[in-house]
């Protein structure tokens, strides 16, 4: 009787042990995922004569305005999700006033933070740090507005501990684009609303005929440029097809010379029998449009040990955490970049489907 009391009070014990233990580990875990790095725009050490504004209001258009991405931190590279230390309007506002003296003028301007996205890739000696930074200024007059300026890059910089580089450097040229703006008029006459800039990629699309397009025009196109305009460079053109999909586009020289055009590098895309198409280096792959965006599904390389995976994750967000475990030729589903006609990888497409 004595030894099953003594097992049942050890088994009692190390019952406890493991709940106690198991809590130890939820509550590292919840700690861990609520690891944070602060983000703030810091003040200018350099003064800009002759601004022409002294105010300054901030419109985020951040896809997700949650976070700046993350960066890696402590012995152990702990993810730390990046947010903002202070309201960011008011910060900008301290930015502008100890950027501008006396000489400024009177004029307000409206910064929109379209993408300002942090991310960091840890090899065997060296840190990558990226950040996809992309906004505009507006010169505000009235009910309208008039763009200044804009900027769309991505920031790569390399350092043994890469965190505070890429904090500091985005900083930089956030700092940069900013003092380099508030002494501008803007571009051109055109004027915007709020609510234009608000929807701003949906303005932006207004002004490109394909996307307002009831029919593409038939014809080879060789550039984006050509493309948004609906105005094929080269109407005379031959096909081959396989199975029901495209895989030769052809033209004739000036000497009546018969020749196959290159995907991606003679071609960007081809509309055909009504149907569009997007050249790539795997070939074409049939375009389609849905909530205005334009869509389409085919293979592109990726590999796990390469820069292409951050870069990726700085450019398009979350993307990146997939690409890394996705083999080479995986299929994925792109979006047409409106602004510059690239392809941004949506979602790996385990299966063909017959519809997004």
């Amino acid at each position: 009787m004595n030894g099953y009391l003594v097992l049942f009070n050890t088994l009692t014990k190390m019952k406890k042990t493991i709940i106690s233990f198991l809590l130890v580990c939820l509550s590292l875990l919840k700690i861990q995922a609520q690891k944070t790095e602060k983000f703030e725009i810091t003040l200018p050490d350099t003064v800009v004569s002759n601004s022409l504004y002294n105010k300054i209001d901030y419109l985020d258009s951040r896809d997700d305005t949650t976070s700046f991405g993350f960066v890696q931190l402590g012995a152990f590279n702990r993810k730390a999700n990046i947010v903002a230390k202070k309201n960011i309007k008011s910060n900008l506002a301290e930015v502008l006033n100890k950027m501008i003296d006396s000489s400024a003028k009177d004029g307000e301007v409206l910064f929109q933070l379209r993408s300002l996205r942090i991310h960091e890739l840890t090899g065997s000696f060296s840190e990558h740090g990226f950040c996809r930074f992309y906004a505009a200024l507006y010169a505000h007059a009235g009910n309208s507005y008039y763009k200044v300026s804009d900027i769309d890059t991505l920031i790569i910089v390399k350092a043994a501990d890469v965190t505070k580089k890429i904090l500091r450097t985005t900083n930089e040229i956030l700092n940069n684009f900013i003092a380099a703006g508030i002494t501008k008029s803007p571009v051109n006459n055109q004027s915007y609303s709020y609510a234009d800039i608000v929807s701003i990629d949906s303005t932006e699309k207004r002004s490109l005929l394909i996307y307002n397009a009831e029919k593409y025009n038939e014809g080879v196109y060789k550039s984006y440029n050509s493309f948004s305009k609906n105005q094929p460079d080269i109407i005379d053109f031959t096909t081959k097809e396989k199975k029901g999909d495209l895989v030769e586009v052809r033209i004739k020289s000036e000497n009546g010379e018969d020749i196959k055009l290159a995907p991606k590098k003679d071609i960007y895309a081809v509309v055909y029998q009504g149907t569009a198409y997007v050249a790539t280096r795997f070939g074409y792959f049939q375009l389609q449009k849905q909530d205005d965006e334009f869509y389409f599904i085919g293979k592109d390389k990726v590999s796990a040990n390469s820069g292409d995976v951050a870069v990726a994750s700085a450019m398009f967000g979350l993307v990146g955490g997939l690409l890394a475990s996705i083999p080479e030729n995986a299929t994925f589903q792109f979006k047409v970049r409106h602004q510059d006609g690239s392809f941004v990888p949506v979602r790996e497409i385990k299966t063909e489907p017959n519809n997004f």
